[in-house]
């Protein structure tokens, strides 16, 4: 909860602005209280942080903290506002947290949907990917020879197979050429 509700939750139970520039017994003790609140719902707060709130030096804040049982004992209603004002301040605190678990939830909804289509993603990247790779020709032997003929890239093997392979195509084209003249007649 922030400090300036805090502050307000203070002076709208005590009545008292508790950043009047005086040493009235009402202002004094409800300093003490905003203090001894402040001290309870944020217990790491510096005592000069504090001061800096309450426009004290930390030295005043230490008195305050100190005094605050003897303004209780002879001031009956401080802890009645201080209970009050816990009270206040502490269902504030719960409705922050309620809200964030709100916030909190619709994040983990969000994760959720966002690593669903995460994952239909990848299984069409995978699909795809599969289409990309899966041979280029119907025929797994011409496959292989791209691929025979891409390691072999640059080097003499290379020439010597080219050689071969130009061969067996002009053998084939004559032989679908005698084939195609012979079942003419």
């Amino acid at each position: 909860m922030e400090t300036q509700k805090i502050i307000e939750t203070v002076i709208s139970v005590t009545g008292v602005n508790i950043f009047q520039n005086n040493r009235k017994r009402a202002t004094v003790e409800c300093r003490a209280l905003f203090c001894k609140v402040m001290k309870e719902i944020k217990p790491t707060i510096t005592l000069e942080k504090l001061g800096e709130i309450i426009k004290k030096d930390h030295a005043t804040v230490i008195h305050l903290l100190k005094k605050y049982e003897i303004y209780a004992k002879y001031s009956p209603t401080l802890n009645t506002q201080l209970e009050e004002i816990l009270s206040i301040v502490k269902y504030e605190i719960k409705k922050d947290d309620l809200q964030n678990d709100f916030y909190t939830l619709r994040l983990k909804n969000i994760i959720r949907t966002l690593r669903e289509e995460v994952s239909t993603l990848r299984k069409e990247v995978k699909i795809k990917d599969d289409e990309l790779n899966k041979p280029r020709n119907k025929y797994y032997i011409i496959e292989r020879l791209d691929r025979l003929l891409t390691d072999l890239a640059g080097t003499e093997q290379q020439e010597v197979l080219l050689e071969k392979l130009n061969a067996f195509y002009n053998i084939n084209n004559k032989l679908h050429l005698y084939k195609k003249n012979y079942n003419q007649y």
